[in-house]
C-alpha cells in the first residue's frame, strides 16, 4: 500500500487551499514568506496532524510521525 503525502507553500488564506483532487487538507500555517500547507491522501484514515508552529510541522499517518522542518531565510 503506498501512502502519499504533499505539501506545499502558502501565505494567504483562500478557499482554493483545502482542495486538492483526491488528498485532504491535513495542516496548515499561513505566513508571507514560510507558509506550508500539508495534504495526504483521502484513502489515508490513519492520518493526523500533531503540532503546526511557525518553522515545523508533525503529522502521523498510521505508526509514522513525519516532520516538516523549515529554516528560514
Amino acid at each position: 500500500m503506498t501512502h502519499t503525502v504533499e505539501e506545499t507553500n502558502v501565505d494567504t488564506d483562500k478557499s482554493s487551499l483545502s482542495t486538492l483532487a483526491g488528498f485532504n487538507l491535513i495542516s496548515y500555517h499561513l505566513h508571507a514568506k514560510n507558509g506550508r500547507a500539508t495534504y495526504v491522501k483521502s484513502s489515508l484514515a490513519d492520518a493526523s496532524a500533531q503540532l503546526s508552529a511557525d518553522h515545523c510541522d508533525v503529522i502521523t499517518v498510521g505508526s509514522y510521525s513525519i516532520a516538516n522542518v523549515y529554516k528560514p531565510l
